[in-house]
């Protein structure tokens, strides 16, 4: 928030007296352009160091949103560019404005790295219209359209550009029409356009050979149902499965897919409503289809029949998060986590041999159960350690009034004995 010429004095001070102005680990300088002076322009070449790499939030409605955008791209080289292009409706935006800034964006089109648009549904198609084989986006990997409403020429994304690079794609208000294969690698989510193109969108999915991550929003099964996305979902390197839960459709899905390089898998219900119970049949099949390693299992306001039996079937599963729906409060996820406490009753092994994480949501009705057996079983030692290897605990006890002093003393004495964990 200070004036760039204070800034730069700052800077000089350092250069002067030797000290080293660093770049953060964590994230790239951003910069903002709205409401700021041509002093940065001066800044920015005195300090070609901390612009290597960085972010821009382009708001074109500032009268020199393109020259100093200009002065950015100059001074950081040829490093790749994350930006956002934010579009206000200002009095003061006039088309020469805008299109310096649009300018600057296509001639560096090929050092873009994450770009996010929030703009008109004239401008989108003259910026990408506008990127020639010279300025192509070969380094593009995420993309982001957003506030865009009735976008009828999207098909320009695909007739010129190409996206051999690209992982993630988020589109919200936009139709899908005329996508297709385009698209060599991607993150389908935020789906949210209505009408939505069935056909477009299933041949997205299905024509994506290395596609990695899926999420499978409500609206897709509302609008297509499960055995149609179960049949389109053909990628073997899909790692990362999001199902959110409505009804009982989900079983149709999951008796359809095989998921070799699946490692993380999340079941999301609604909180507050009724609890989707998911056939542990069709899970088992398709585990034992799929062959997959899983490591990630999330479990969000669902429950099986028998969660371990499950739990048998995914031994290399690392981190494990439930969350237990308010109402009802369900006896078989209890049994289930007072189970995985203990080992299997056929051979007397840990039912999660590799668990080192493990996330819980609980209402405080099953608390005190389940947090003696976890004392017992880590640190009594003629008990069955179930938790033996477990790294981190994380809890969120749901306040509801049924909290007792027995819970909170078995959460003190687990602190004292040196289990890492949290409680909200």
């Amino acid at each position: 928030m200070l004036p760039p010429e204070l800034l730069l004095i700052t800077f000089q001070y350092f250069c002067d007296s030797q000290i080293n102005v660093l770049r953060s680990r964590s994230r790239s300088p951003t910069l903002t352009i709205a409401h700021v002076s041509s002093g940065w322009r001066t800044l920015v070449r005195s300090t070609p160091y901390l612009w290597a790499n960085f972010e821009v939030e382009c708001i074109c409605s500032h009268p020199n949103a393109g020259h100093i955008l200009s002065h950015f791209l100059l001074f950081s080289s040829d490093a790749l560019l994350s930006f956002r292009f934010i579009h206000q409706n200002d009095i003061g935006l006039t088309q020469c404005h805008e299109g310096l800034v649009v300018t600057q964006l296509v001639q560096s089109a090929h050092r873009w790295k994450e770009a996010s648009f929030s703009l008109p549904w004239y401008m989108l198609p003259s910026i990408f219209n506008r990127i020639t084989s010279e300025h192509d986006l070969s380094a593009l990997q995420s993309l982001r359209i957003e506030n865009t409403k009735e976008l009828s020429e999207f098909w320009v994304l695909t007739t010129s550009a190409q996206f051999p690079s690209l992982r993630k794609l988020e589109i919200d208000g936009v139709r899908f029409g005329h996508l297709r294969s385009q698209i060599s690698s991607g993150l389908l989510e935020a789906l949210k356009a209505d009408p939505i193109d069935v056909k477009d969108v299933l041949e997205v999915i299905s024509e994506s050979p290395k596609l990695h991550h899926v999420d499978v929003v409500p609206m897709l099964f509302l609008e297509f149902g499960s055995a149609a996305l179960g049949e389109a979902v053909r990628s073997t390197s899909i790692t990362t499965f999001t199902v959110h839960l409505v009804g009982s459709t989900m079983d149709d899905l999951f008796v359809r897919l095989t998921l070799p390089s699946l490692t993380s898998l999340q079941l999301i219900g609604t909180a507050g409503s009724s609890v989707p119970v998911v056939n542990v049949i069709i899970f088992i099949e398709f585990f034992t289809r799929s062959a997959c390693h899983l490591t990630h299992f999330t479990l969000k306001y669902s429950q099986f029949e028998d969660l371990s039996t499950i739990f048998t079937h995914i031994p290399t599963l690392t981190h494990l998060a439930i969350y237990e729906s308010v109402t009802p409060y369900t006896p078989i996820l209890r049994n289930a986590l007072l189970d995985l406490m203990s080992t299997s009753h056929w051979n007397q092994e840990l039912l999660l041999p590799a668990l080192r994480v493990l996330e819980l949501v609980l209402v405080p009705a099953c608390a005190p159960n389940l947090f003696t057996r976890v004392i017992q079983s880590r640190w009594r030692v003629e008990g069955l350690r179930g938790c033996a290897r477990l790294e981190r605990l994380s809890l969120k006890i749901l306040q509801d009034g049924r909290w007792n002093p027995e819970s909170k003393k078995c959460l003190e004495v687990m602190r004292d004995e040196g289990l890492d964990f949290t409680f909200e």
